[in-house]
């Protein structure tokens, strides 16, 4: 048996759980479910938002001068009820800088900046690509004045004459979750001899979670994720993939010499290093 304490990180385990609002890794198109590719400028020589290399979302400028380009890749609206500090990061990639018209030695007029509604309509920008040179890097931006706020909407704007191309990946919001948004974990009654679907919720978006168990007791045990309520020996179920809206269901069967025991059960999201509650389910 493997025991957790093994496989632990250097992430240190907080009581107060993160909760991840939205993610997309574009690994399923451009523009991917419930996002909108808007062509601003009613031009039929956009090619708009669309899939590139490495699984991106990505707006190439063309290289002319009779007419400019502008369009936003527009987000599914989220709420942020019940969250708290609350940001926005991303990678980013700008090509051809030297057409961005905040660059030092411009000979363009692009520009790449993000924006937030709160009703649909109007936007205010939040951040603008500063880039003086091409390559990728990591932003974060502070949506906190925005906690507490439900129906929002964010967009990846882009406009240009003579412009630069600007790749994004892995835009993820996230705060400090509350109200109903902590990283849980259900159990059915178990009965050996029969199937049971654990079902974790909350957890991140696209991440990989797991659940720990033991017949020993409820623990505690202590880890680099805080204490468990599990007791050595602890074993592992398989990593698994929490789905789009942060579910995960893993299904097991309850083998027949389980019967009359106690099965202590919790969960670990491996994103956050985020720890579910704890269970402990008699096995009829």
């Amino acid at each position: 048996m493997k025991c957790f304490l093994m496989l632990i990180s250097v992430v240190a385990f907080t009581n107060t759980a993160t909760s991840q609002v939205l993610f997309e890794d574009f690994s399923h198109g451009v523009p991917p479910t419930n996002w909108r590719s808007v062509n601003n400028a009613h031009n039929a020589m956009s090619d708009g938002w669309s899939l590139y290399y490495s699984e991106r979302a990505g707006y190439k400028g063309h290289f002319t001068w009779d007419y400019y380009l502008e369009d936003t890749l527009v987000s599914p609206a989220f709420d942020l009820a019940g969250v708290t500090g609350t940001s926005l990061t991303f990678f980013s990639e700008c090509v051809n800088s030297i057409y961005m018209a905040n660059h030092p030695q411009s000979i363009g007029d692009g520009k790449s900046d993000v924006r937030i509604t709160t009703d649909g309509w109007n936007w205010t920008e939040l951040w603008i690509d500063t880039s003086t040179a091409s390559g990728t890097y990591s932003a974060t931006v502070d949506l906190s004045a925005y906690d507490g706020m439900t129906g929002l909407k964010l967009g990846f704007h882009y406009f240009g004459t003579d412009a630069h191309n600007w790749y994004i990946d892995d835009v993820m919001v996230d705060g400090i979750g509350a109200g109903g948004r902590t990283f849980t974990l259900s159990c059915p009654p178990l009965v050996s001899g029969q199937t049971a679907t654990l079902e974790l919720r909350n957890g991140t978006i696209y991440g990989d979670a797991y659940v720990a168990y033991s017949l020993s007791g409820p623990g505690p045990t202590f880890t680099r994720f805080g204490w468990v309520d599990l007791s050595i020996p602890i074993s592992l179920m398989p990593v698994q993939l929490i789905d789009s809206i942060g579910t995960l269901e893993i299904e097991r069967g309850i083998p027949l010499p389980l019967a009359g025991q106690t099965l202590y059960l919790q969960a670990l999201d491996l994103t956050t290093g985020v720890l579910s509650n704890s269970i402990a389910e008699p096995v009829s």
